[in-house]
């Protein structure tokens, strides 16, 4: 008897692009089941890291920036410090960035633990974070309020 992974490849696709649909904000949802079925073979894994890791957020308005340990925030560092570093492939995909710092650099409260060393993180590594996207082909940021 066949199973998902006997289909082609462009069959797998449709199924996953249709089964999770993009949101206004430009997420998919059913984010989680695309991440689980990564996790069956490397061939469902091939095919549905391009659909899940077609945009990247690292959005440090949402995270709670006067404790630097707030989960959104620790997403972001971990996730520049493993792109800077060349510690993961999981973006390689990666062809929308989104890259909000509007409360991060926006705060007066630079003596709050952690606050200032985020802000040094950010200067020093997105760069490298950045270029290490291959595939990207747009960034959207915000470094302001209103912007």
């Amino acid at each position: 008897m066949p199973t998902l992974e006997d289909l082609p490849i462009e069959i797998i696709l449709e199924v996953v692009k249709f089964s999770t649909p993009i949101n206004p904000t430009g997420d998919r949802i059913g984010k989680d089941d695309l991440c689980n079925l990564r996790l069956v073979s490397s061939r469902l894994n091939e095919t549905v890291s391009p659909v899940l890791f077609m945009a990247l957020r690292l959005d440090f308005d949402d995270a709670d920036i006067y404790e630097s340990t707030a989960p959104d925030s620790l997403r972001c560092q971990e996730i520049i410090h493993a792109l800077a570093d060349g510690s993961t492939r999981a973006f390689k995909h990666t062809r929308r960035l989104s890259l909000c710092t509007q409360k991060l650099f926006w705060t007066e409260n630079d003596r709050r633990p952690g606050v200032a060393e985020l802000k040094q993180l950010v200067i020093e590594k997105i760069f490298d974070a950045v270029s290490a996207l291959k595939d990207l082909r747009t960034v959207t940021y915000a470094p302001s309020p209103g912007k």
